[in-house]
């Protein structure tokens, strides 16, 4: 257990020291600005666009609230799991190439526990990242106008920060079966469009964890429990993976 410690501790120093850390909070923490900020600036663009009016533009003014503040907070968080995605999809590959994991291995540390340290470090960086973000623009938005007029604000928070921790557990799961960083990124992308092209179908697409980033629909009002099979799903294919990953890893030749 004190070494497991010891290398969830080393793994934390080395995030910081190469600037990953820094790099996710910056980059949630602009998202979560740039959420209320656009919707603020909206009023200012269409009065810009609205001189264009005479080459034949018509532009329409809509009412600015904290609507679509949400609406653009769930339009860049997909940039944010891509990002979270190039930085951390090494997360194992590169020090096996390098061998520098080999070490910690001889001290008597189980694969196991080197994977499932990788895959919880993966999902404490997504929810912290995930939940400043959210609480910047929660924070900006009932400050400008009111959140109190939109609805399962939470839930639908939850849903996509689900989704999120399921595509962590992908990562770890692929780090431990492929040798590279594109093998990480090509199987999460492979099994994120795999599930794109199933939810065009009607009958299974409330089964799918992917159903789980269409919950901005919810802030208007609708059913949350027509989500709650999709994230037991989810939930399940998270804890699948994980444990998935471990199996694998602790048969795979180093």
């Amino acid at each position: 257990m004190r070494t497991a410690y010891a290398f969830l501790k080393k793994e934390w120093m080395e995030y910081y020291r190469t600037g990953k850390l820094i790099i996710i909070v910056v980059i949630f923490a602009l998202f979560g600005l740039m959420n209320p900020a656009i919707a603020k600036l909206t009023p200012f663009l269409m009065e810009q666009l609205a001189s264009m009016e005479d080459s034949g533009m018509v532009i329409t003014v809509s009412t600015v609230d904290a609507s679509m503040s949400w609406m653009q907070f769930y339009k860049n968080i997909p940039m944010a799991l891509v990002v979270m995605l190039l930085l951390f999809g090494g997360i194992l590959t590169n020090e096996l190439q390098k061998g520098t994991l080999i070490p910690v291995l001889t001290k008597g540390l189980s694969r196991w526990k080197v994977l499932l340290t990788k895959g919880i470090n993966l999902i404490m960086i997504w929810t912290g990242g995930y939940w400043l973000c959210y609480g910047i623009t929660f924070f900006y938005s009932d400050y400008y106008w009111d959140n109190s007029i939109m609805s399962n604000l939470f839930f639908t928070a939850f849903c996509y920060w689900l989704f999120g921790t399921m595509i962590m557990a992908l990562m770890a799961l692929f780090s431990a079966m492929t040798t590279s960083f594109g093998g990480v990124v090509l199987g999460v992308g492979v099994i994120y469009f795999a599930m794109t092209l199933l939810g065009m179908i009607p009958k299974i697409s409330s089964y799918l964890p992917i159903y789980l980033t269409s919950t901005s629909e919810l802030l208007t009002g609708g059913n949350t429990g027509d989500y709650v099979t999709a994230i037991i799903i989810t939930f399940v294919i998270t804890i699948g993976a994980v444990i998935a990953g471990c199996m694998v890893f602790n048969k795979r030749e180093i």
